[in-house]
């Protein structure tokens, strides 16, 4: 993959996470929709990673969980500090 080429995957994934923060912070007075941006952000992120992974020709089960894992403890976490017990 060319440097041509992984700049536009790496400006793609940064538009995902800024989209996710703007929503995060947009919605401030309503921790449902805080969620779901994050949610979304999130579910974006492992989708590109699964993607880009794909396109350069490595990807495996392990890349694969590792995007899965990763996302999961980042929605845990924020679940934590959105909906404190």
């Amino acid at each position: 993959m060319s440097s041509r080429e992984h700049f536009w995957h790496y400006l793609l994934l940064i538009l995902i996470l800024l989209a996710g923060f703007v929503g995060f912070v947009y919605f401030k007075q309503s921790p449902s929709f805080r969620f779901f941006s994050l949610f979304g952000s999130i579910l974006g992120y492992i989708v590109w990673g699964v993607w880009h992974h794909f396109v350069e020709g490595r990807l495996t089960w392990s890349v694969i969980t590792e995007y899965l894992l990763l996302g999961l403890v980042v929605l845990a976490t924020a679940s934590l500090l959105l909906f404190p017990f």
